[in-house]
């Protein structure tokens, strides 16, 4: 199952669970209220509530930035090899074109080289050529 998980995507939906923490732990400690409501704009069932509150302010601030810093250089390095793996691939298809485009050429030129020796053979009448 893991082969199939696409770790960019569960990456940013971590940050998102990470800011969505975050912005609960901030609204907690300024206006030290232990209801949602007024952040969500929508009241959640209350045992769900108080894990979110637990868990938000489980945390202190300067562990919400090291986890923040730590996964955003995460998705940073991903993303980078992510761009790296589009441009070898890039430059893979670019060679393989002109390598092609090289060995039409190349065939061209045998086919010129091979109707000259015909002319050539028919005008000179011999096969020494």
């Amino acid at each position: 199952m893991l082969e199939k998980v696409d770790f960019r995507r569960f990456l940013a939906s971590f940050i998102k669970y990470l800011s969505d923490l975050y912005q609960i732990y901030l609204f907690v400690k300024t206006t030290g209220k232990a209801s949602l409501k007024e952040l969500l704009g929508y009241q959640l069932p209350k045992d769900i509530e108080k894990n979110r509150i637990n868990l938000a302010i489980s945390l202190k601030e300067k562990e919400y930035l090291s986890l923040f810093e730590f996964l955003l250089e995460k998705e940073l390095e991903m993303k980078k090899e992510k761009r790296m793996k589009r441009e070898m691939e890039r430059k893979k298809k670019e060679e393989e074109r002109m390598k092609r485009k090289k060995m039409k050429e190349e065939r061209k030129r045998k086919e010129r080289e091979e109707r000259f020796k015909k002319t050539a053979r028919k005008i000179l009448g011999g096969n020494n050529i």
